[in-house]
């Protein structure tokens, strides 16, 4: 029989905001977290099903997936809403509450669907036990082709201001990311818009030089996707996207952390040059 108590858990790890707790304790009730503390400062247990957990236990903070294209045999670029259902339904389990359903490059048409299904759910969603879609990243068509990666090379474009607020529109104002190559024709038109519209600019998929990127951070950009991953690399000569991801206090660092896009030792590289603040 499943319990409808209250649940108190006790005894592991908390890692809130800027701190940890060795050893602690959380109350829930309806699905929702209403107290946590030091467990030493626990008072009341009275009522509650109480866990008690392995003091290696650690319970942290809901992820926040900046750029997540599917999960468990669905892609936003399905453009249906029970692809969506699939991922809301499913990252709780993995730990992430929110995410960035995240397109990818296409023709304009099947971008048009993903974006308009995407938006029509961002503002229909309930939220009840699920993780919440808080926006989309846009990643492609607007980036380069020497750096195409997984990006289809035919539907590739140069940034375009007039199509991206098309975009916008019919998603009803939810894209609040967009992956671009600066150096494009268009490109540092769309950065400027982006920034004066409040969406993150994200440098991605791009073969800029140093000087490039840093026309971009001028120009706002203030974000570089998959670090070191389709971007031109860094060299003792010319520092390209990752020198400048890695010197700019402007730009935070997205890395896929799976052991195998990135080595080891460069994501530790990179969070030793970033810190906590500026990787994600």
């Amino acid at each position: 029989m499943v319990s409808h108590k209250p649940i108190l858990l006790r005894g592991m790890q908390i890692y809130s905001g800027d701190s940890k707790l060795e050893k602690g304790y959380i109350k829930m009730k309806d699905h929702k977290i209403e107290d946590f503390g030091p467990e030493a400062e626990l008072t009341e247990e009275e009522g509650y099903e109480v866990l008690e957990l392995p003091s290696d236990y650690k319970a942290v903070p809901g992820f926040i997936d900046v750029h997540i294209h599917g999960v468990n045999g669905t892609d936003v670029m399905d453009a249906s809403e029970e692809a969506l259902d699939t991922m809301v339904q499913t990252l709780p389990r993995e730990g992430t509450t929110s995410f960035l359903a995240t397109t990818m490059t296409q023709s304009s048409n099947e971008i048009e669907k993903a974006l308009k299904n995407a938006g029509r759910y961002i503002h229909n969603q309930k939220n009840t036990g699920q993780s919440e879609i808080i926006g989309i990243h846009l990643e492609g068509p607007f980036v380069n082709a020497e750096k195409a990666g997984a990006q289809p090379k035919e539907h590739i474009t140069d940034p375009d201001v007039s199509i991206f607020k098309k975009w916008q529109s019919l998603s009803q104002n939810s894209i609040k990311l967009v992956t671009l190559a600066v150096e494009q024709a268009g490109g540092l038109e769309m950065v400027r818009y982006l920034s004066e519209t409040g969406v993150i600019a994200s440098i991605g998929h791009s073969n800029a030089d140093y000087e490039e990127v840093n026309a971009a951070i001028e120009a706002g950009a203030n974000h570089v996707t998959h670090l070191f991953n389709q971007m031109r690399g860094l060299h003792h000569r010319e520092p390209g996207v990752v020198g400048a991801a890695l010197l700019s206090d402007k730009l935070n660092a997205e890395i896929i952390a799976d052991g195998i896009h990135v080595r080891p030792e460069m994501v530790k590289l990179a969070y030793r040059e970033k810190g906590k603040k500026g990787s994600s």
